[in-house]
């Protein structure tokens, strides 16, 4: 049985950052994204972290959300167009968890019952399966910090969590 994932951009530009986009491919088969992140990511982060990557994955599948109500809903929660699109898509494929790292959008999601991963989620797990040493999952987990704003605390809780395994 498949996972059905679907990527928000705050997720995809987070890991493409520090060079870590590949292992989200390494941990789901298949990464759903729509349009609108699509083209944050590509077409209008062209030359920044992430628009190549993603332009040339094979394991990123662009779908265009059908549903303009639940759309129009998730607009109406204040989230951007990548994120409402993002979790419209979700709904629509009922998929198991959302990559997003956008604050308000993972409030939403998760009010909405939707599963959710962060990215510093992602490189723990990668960690857990023997994708990264420890050294370059705390390597990354410092580097997703100084990139994302992430609190001391939650970076030492991560890193810690390494050590644990």
């Amino acid at each position: 049985m498949s996972v059905k994932v679907v990527a928000d951009s705050s997720f995809l530009i987070a890991l493409a950052t520090i060079d870590a986009l590949p292992l989200v491919s390494r941990i789901f088969s298949e990464v759903f994204i729509p349009d609108a992140v699509y083209d944050e990511v590509v077409t209008r982060g062209v030359g920044l972290p992430g628009a190549e990557e993603v332009a040339g994955a094979a394991w990123i599948k662009r779908i265009t959300v059908k549903d303009d109500a639940k759309l129009k809903a998730y607009l109406a929660e204040r989230l951007g167009a990548g994120e409402s699109e993002a979790l419209a898509l979700a709904e629509e494929l009922n998929a198991d968890v959302v990559l997003i790292d956008d604050e308000r959008a993972w409030e939403v999601a998760r009010r909405k019952g939707i599963a959710c991963l962060r990215s510093l989620e992602l490189v723990l797990e990668a960690h857990r399966r023997q994708l990264l040493d420890v050294e370059l999952a705390k390597s990354q987990i410092m580097q997703l910090g100084k990139k994302r704003w992430i609190s001391e605390e939650v970076l030492e809780a991560a890193v810690k969590r390494l050590k644990s395994r």
